[in-house]
């Protein structure tokens, strides 16, 4: 897959560590065609890649945006040129099975990408302090869970996880204490899906 080349056209904040990233194709003819849900890599000046979530959905203008905690954006300048290589990530839904989204603090992006979510999903979001909630409950529906840990609410309202599908973004131990724990709630393990868990 050919790297294609963005311009940083965009740096702002949406918390106090948590930054929106919104990039522009220098050439409009190449864009990157996603899916909701993927990520791309991402290299910056010729650095190494790093991987980031799409956090808006496939547009015509070709605009790509990402969320990133504060330390990252510093490497993102306006107007300086960028690759994206991707995208990456394969997550599939049975639309006839309810859907549980469970994202952690900045993980909360791939799901932004939908445009429009299956009436049978359920979105739950882990942060640290409520300034971490940078998305309102009226832009996209979701279950908050302020400190603790966000899989644990998820199994004191749904025991029972046997006919779901899970989709986990955020840190790695959020993920893996959700999968063992999800796993003990009948969760089929085939149904847990993770893009740091491929």
């Amino acid at each position: 897959m050919k790297p294609i080349a963005y311009r940083v056209a965009k740096v702002s904040s949406l918390a106090p560590k948590i930054a929106s990233v919104v990039l522009e194709p220098l050439n409009p003819a190449e864009q990157l065609s996603y899916q909701p849900t993927q990520y791309v890599n991402v290299s910056i000046e010729g650095r190494d890649y790093f991987p980031c979530s799409i956090a808006n959905p496939i547009n015509d203008a070709g605009i790509i945006e990402f969320h990133l905690r504060t330390h990252a954006p510093l490497f993102f300048t306006i107007d300086s040129t960028v690759f994206l290589e991707g995208p990456h990530g394969k997550w599939k839904r049975d639309p006839n099975r309810p859907c549980l989204l469970l994202a952690g603090g900045t993980g909360i992006a791939p799901f932004l990408s939908l445009m429009h979510p299956h009436p049978k999903t359920i979105l739950y979001w882990g942060v640290r302090t409520a300034e971490d909630l940078y998305i309102k409950p009226e832009e996209i529906d979701f279950h908050p869970v302020i400190s603790g840990w966000v899989h644990e609410a998820v199994i004191a309202d749904i025991p029972d996880l046997s006919e779901w599908q899970v989709f986990a973004s955020g840190p790695m131990e959020m993920v893996q204490k959700a999968f063992v724990a999800f796993t003990q709630h009948d969760l089929d393990p085939k149904d847990f899906y993770s893009d740091m868990m491929k």
